[in-house]
């Protein structure tokens, strides 16, 4: 206090002045969502009507920004570092879907896959046609592992008859011409 009897400016008492005209007579206009998210605060000055606004700063826009920062962060930290069941090259070791996808859960929980996960994992199967069998025929490659190729290939085979009478002509096993005809008679 000072000798002559006046008060000192308390900071919280201070009223905000209009900058156009000087008036501390502002009002406080109802806030909307972007004030609410930038921290505004919108005012008008009851003398000569100038609106102007300020940043009131508080403890919600600190919840907002560490908010937002999280969400950025995990963003970005998800697009660095490979989600450990995507195939290719990921971090998990790549190659095969099913098996980095029953290494994460026998580390997390121990459980097997179930039968989605299963499904869902499983890579879709290669087309094989005539022209391909007698390539690998060709190649003198065994008889069994051809057959083991029309079974778990999609059968995609010219089963007529002037077909599988070129087949044997090219030297084909005759239980290589079954496998075939089986094949395409059962994905049907």
């Amino acid at each position: 206090m000072q000798a002559t009897g006046e008060l000192e400016a308390d900071p919280k008492l201070d009223k905000r002045a209009c900058r156009k005209c000087g008036s501390t007579d502002l009002r406080t206009l109802e806030r909307l969502l972007p004030d609410l998210l930038f921290a505004r605060q919108r005012y008008r000055c009851k003398k000569c009507s100038n609106r102007q606004s300020s940043i009131r700063f508080g403890f919600i826009n600190v919840v907002q920004i560490l908010l937002l920062l999280i969400i950025a962060g995990g963003g970005y930290y998800l697009q660095s570092h490979p989600f450990p069941f995507r195939s290719g090259d990921s971090a998990g070791g790549g190659g095969d879907d099913a098996e980095s996808l029953a290494r994460a859960r026998s580390a997390m929980s121990g459980g097997q896959l179930s039968a989605f996960e299963k499904m869902m994992t499983r890579r879709p199967r290669s087309s094989l046609d005539n022209k391909a069998v007698i390539q690998l025929w060709r190649a003198q490659v065994p008889v069994n592992i051809i057959l083991q190729m029309i079974r778990t290939s999609n059968a995609d085979f010219d089963v007529s008859a002037a077909s599988v009478i070129e087949l044997r002509k090219e030297g084909l096993d005759p239980s290589v011409i079954l496998a075939m005809i089986d094949a395409s008679y059962t994905t049907r």
